[in-house]
């Protein structure tokens, strides 16, 4: 397989890893800050799971050929081109900072009616990223927990990105993903249609 053929298919692996990743911390949040779907909650369930998704991929934006890259290419060009892939961005320091400047101004900038969902977006959007950093430190390279204390690098699994191991690890994660569906929700909806 030639080489272009190859980063794709990696990278096309490592977002759907990413992905499943946003979406299983989306459930898990939704089910601790909502407890059970309600027609009523059904929008915040939304907003928590859209956001948890987008927040799964956004650390990547420091990778000029990532999926989320690709999606917004003059930003990826431009964050790819300052930051190095896995550095800074990859840290809990950035994504404390951002979620923080966020909540602490979204208010002057979003319209009042959508303040709540504006809300779950922005905290969602953080637990999908710290996803991301939790499945990257699975990964051989590791990322920088302490930083800017230590720029040490942590990893607990040593899975390499594209591997069998990281495609057996992404199917638990959808099995984890149903698993938390089924006990969560399919129960409740069981019990709302009777």
């Amino acid at each position: 397989m030639p080489i272009g053929h190859r980063i794709k298919e990696v990278l096309k692996i490592n977002y759907a890893t990413h992905t499943t990743g946003g979406v299983a911390a989306g459930l898990l949040a939704s089910s601790y800050l909502l407890g059970a779907i309600t027609p009523q909650s059904l929008p915040i369930f939304g907003a928590i799971m859209v956001g948890s998704t987008l927040g799964s991929l956004l650390p990547d934006i420091d990778h000029g050929k990532s999926y989320i890259s690709g999606k917004l290419p003059i930003i990826g060009m431009i964050v790819s081109a300052i930051f190095k892939h896995r550095g800074v961005l990859h840290t809990p320091l950035i994504n404390i900072a951002w979620v923080a400047i966020l909540l602490a101004s979204y208010k002057s900038f979003i319209p009042a009616d959508l303040w709540s969902i504006a809300y779950y977006v922005i905290i969602s959007v953080g637990i999908g990223y710290l996803s991301h950093l939790i499945l990257d430190t699975c990964n051989v390279q590791g990322i920088m927990w302490l930083y800017p204390i230590s720029s040490k690098r942590f990893h607990i699994l040593g899975i390499t990105t594209g591997s069998i191991f990281e495609k057996i690890f992404a199917t638990l994660l959808v099995v984890i993903i149903i698993y938390i569906f089924s006990k969560e929700y399919v129960s409740y909806a069981v019990n709302y249609l009777k």
